[in-house]
Formats: C-alpha cells, sequence, structure tokens
C-alpha cells in the first residue's frame, strides 16, 4: 500500500499543478493504462489492506472471546484420516517408521 503511493508519488509529482489527470507531462510518457495502474494501486492495496486487517481484528476478538478453535482449518485431525492420532502409542496412524 505504502509502496502504492510512494511510486505514484515519484512518477506523478506535483500532480495538483495541473488541471486534470491526464494534463500531466508523465501522463503523456507512460499512457493511459500505465497512469490509471499507478493511479488506482494504491486504492486496491488500501482496499486490500483493510479487508486483512478487520478480518484479524475479528479473529483477534473472536479468540479473546474463547469462540475459535486454533486448530480447525490446517491442522484438525478430520481432514487427514491417514494420520489418525493413536493416544497408546503416541504415533500417527498410517505413518512410515523407520524402526
Amino acid at each position: 500500500m505504502q509502496h502504492g503511493f510512494l511510486s505514484f508519488d515519484r512518477f506523478f509529482p506535483n500532480i495538483t499543478a495541473y488541471e486534470k489527470f491526464s494534463a500531466h507531462p508523465n501522463y503523456k510518457i507512460l499512457g493511459p493504462v500505465y497512469s490509471w495502474f499507478y493511479l488506482l494501486r494504491p486504492v486496491f492495496w488500501t482496499y486490500i489492506c483493510f479487508r486483512m486487517t478487520r478480518f484479524l481484528y475479528h479473529m483477534i476478538k473472536r479468540h479473546w472471546a474463547g469462540k475459535d478453535d486454533q486448530h480447525y482449518f490446517w491442522y484438525y485431525d478430520t481432514l487427514y484420516p491417514d494420520l489418525l492420532h493413536d493416544e497408546d502409542d503416541m504415533r500417527y496412524i498410517g505413518f512410515r517408521y523407520t524402526d
């Protein structure tokens, strides 16, 4: 997000001195596609940063309330039926050992 803002500021310095975005000299050099790419990239990454921050906030809030399962998605045992845990043997069933 910050890189998008800095690169836009580097390619389009003193943008407020021109009447329109297309009146900037670098707009004529880069063309409309790349110019709009540099203009919309900070907006896109700001939106992504906002969504990730909001998701992280709700995940922390849910964890603080005790409503989460830390190993639900990636490490849940029933997602891997070939790695069922045998508590007596302290091994995973179906996993090859050297002995």
